[in-house]
This record gives structure tokens, sequence and C-alpha cells, in this order.
């Protein structure tokens, strides 16, 4: 689980800021405060730990493949799922560094 700022920018400049809540090698879940269509293209860009720096920025094209309401429990807003469109290889090796550094060691 991560729980970082993120930033969205869709093609009409509209700007979301979501709070992230999970994250793998195919896209990110955040909550946001509006709904977003699904099938929104975006530009996603979000601070995660690095090997090179303290810390980095991911940036990358998304598509929101599933946008729920969330349940009451979980402090409102819609749950949206992002879909990484076209990844570079520096954004492939940001979070391929990022989930090992996740990784709970096997005994």
């Amino acid at each position: 689980m991560i729980r970082t700022p993120v930033h969205l920018v869709l093609a009409d400049r509209t700007q979301f800021v979501c709070r992230s809540f999970d994250i793998g090698m195919g896209g990110m879940g955040v909550m946001a405060d509006a709904s977003i269509p699904v099938g929104t293209q975006l530009m996603l860009k979000a601070t995660l730990p690095s090997k090179r720096a303290q810390a980095e920025t991911l940036i990358c094209r998304a598509r929101v493949a599933v946008c729920v309401l969330a349940s009451p429990g979980s402090h409102g807003g819609f749950r949206v799922g992002l879909q990484f469109q076209a990844l570079d290889p520096k954004a492939v090796e940001l979070l391929q560094y990022f989930l090992q550094q996740r990784q709970p060691e096997i005994p």
C-alpha cells in the first residue's frame, strides 16, 4: 500500500489532487473527490522513492479503468483505478524499484 499525493491532469486541463492507495506495474488506485469517467485519458504525476535519489516523480499517461463511489467508512470520495499507458523505461525502472522495496522477505 502506498499513500502519496497524485496529481491528475485531463486533456481539458482539469486537475485533480488525489491520494493513492495501491500501485503495481500496470496501474494505480487513487481516491478522488469527484467522479472521473471511465475511459478518460490523463497525465499522472506521483512521487516515489528511488534508488538514484530520495524520491523521483513518476510521470506517465494513464486511462481511467474504473471509478466507483467509495464506501462511507473509507472517508468518502471515489475509488479510481488508473491503467498506465506506454510507460517509458525510466518509469518502468522507478516502479520496479519501488515494488521490490515493498516485497516482504521470504525466510
